[in-house]
C-alpha cells in the first residue's frame, strides 16, 4: 500500500462536499478518536498512518481503509437485498433480476444526479476530474422520469 500523486493532472482538483458528507467525516473522525483511546496499539505498526496522521478512513485497529472493504460491503448488502428479493419472488412466482452494485456505480449516480439537477457542465467536468466532456457524458444515465419531464417541455412549446 502506498500514497502517491494522481496519475493524471486532471485528478488534482477541488471537490466540494455537502454538509452531510462533512458531518459523516466528522463522525468518522470522532469514532477514530474513540478507537485510539480503546486500543493502545492503534496504528503502532502502520507506517502510512504514522506518516499521514490526519487520515480519517481507518479501521478500528488503525490500519488504512482499503478500497476492497467498500467492494466487500457492497457485496454484503447486495447479497442481503437479493436474498430477500429472491424469497419474495418465489412466493409470488415471479422472476426477478438480481441487483448488481459496485463502488464505481456511485460515481455514475453522482454525475447523473448533477446532470438532472442542471449543474453547469463545466463545473461538473471539473469536479469529477474529466479532461474530456465525452467522458462525463459516458457517466450520465438520465432516468426515464427525467426524460419524460424534459420532453414535456418540448411538447408544451408546440
Amino acid at each position: 500500500m502506498q500514497i502517491t500523486t494522481p496519475k493524471r493532472n486532471a485528478s488534482n482538483r477541488i471537490v466540494p462536499l455537502t454538509d452531510g458528507v462533512i458531518e459523516a467525516f466528522l463522525k468518522l473522525k470522532e469514532l477514530q478518536e474513540n478507537d485510539k483511546i480503546r486500543n493502545k496499539e492503534w496504528s503502532s505498526k502502520n507506517e502510512i498512518i504514522t506518516e499521514y496522521p490526519g487520515l480519517v478512513l481507518t479501521t478500528k485497529k488503525g490500519n488504512c481503509f482499503l478500497t476492497s472493504y467498500v467492494e466487500q460491503e457492497c457485496k454484503r448488502l447486495v447479497d442481503k437485498i437479493n436474498s430477500k428479493k429472491e424469497r419474495s419472488a418465489k412466493e409470488e412466482h415471479i422472476v426477478y433480476e438480481p441487483l448488481k452494485i459496485h463502488p464505481h456505480m456511485f460515481r455514475h449516480t453522482f454525475v447523473t444526479n448533477c446532470y438532472q439537477q442542471k449543474m453547469d457542465t463545466r463545473v461538473l467536468i471539473d469536479i469529477v476530474g474529466h479532461s474530456n466532456p465525452q467522458m462525463t457524458n459516458h457517466y450520465t444515465h438520465p432516468e426515464t422520469e427525467f426524460m419524460h419531464r424534459e420532453f414535456k417541455k418540448y411538447e408544451d412549446l408546440l
